[in-house]
């Protein structure tokens, strides 16, 4: 169901994309499966953005990303 409301979304090849409060960064790794996107997750706790990276490793491995797609995580709070 996750897929179907990203695509309501309308993202655009070569779009930059920032998921506050990513997680695990399912949203960012989606997207970029979807649509190729460089795309940003960011959270305030890093052992889950350590998990959300491994995660990204494993998948980027197995070629789960369209060609073109960029994602990273990074520690952050959206209101600083």
């Amino acid at each position: 169901m996750r897929w179907q409301m990203l695509a309501t979304l309308g993202v655009q090849p070569g779009w930059r994309t920032l998921d506050i409060g990513t997680g695990f960064g399912s949203v960012p790794m989606e997207l970029a499966a979807m649509v190729p996107v460089d795309a940003v997750g960011i959270d305030v706790d890093a052992s889950v953005l350590q998990a959300a990276e491994a995660v990204r490793v494993d998948v980027e491995e197995r070629r789960g990303f369209l060609p073109g797609s960029e994602i990273r995580f990074a520690a952050g709070d959206a209101y600083s």
